[in-house]
């Protein structure tokens, strides 16, 4: 079975090779690369509701998967930034699953 954590125990993969599936506020996040790009599919009850993805120094977070309508960026001052560190991942992966289950709660 999956290893699934929650957000109060999300440790942002102090080993960063560990692609292990976990979950944040209720949503299970599946990495599907762990660099250049570092990405994630992002579901809520078995639906998908986001693909991230970080690359060339810019994170987002579309809706409902890749391509789709994108509702969180960052920018980073590293162009060929392809992962982030345990540090920057606390930050943003919370930040961009909040504004995927906003858009999928206004999307009804």
């Amino acid at each position: 079975m999956d290893k699934i954590t929650d957000r109060l125990t999300f440790d942002a993969w102090e080993d960063d090779i560990d692609i292990t599936p976990f979950e944040i506020d209720g949503a299970r996040i599946v990495p599907t690369c762990w660099a250049c790009p570092e990405q994630y599919d992002v579901s809520l009850e078995d639906i998908q509701i986001g693909y991230l993805r970080l690359r060339w120094g810019h994170f987002r977070a579309d809706y409902p998967d890749c391509g789709g309508q994108t509702v969180y960026e960052a920018d980073f001052d590293e162009p060929f930034k392809g992962s982030f560190t345990p540090e920057e991942r606390v930050v943003h992966l919370p930040l961009a699953v909040a504004a995927l289950k906003k858009r999928h709660k206004e999307q009804g």
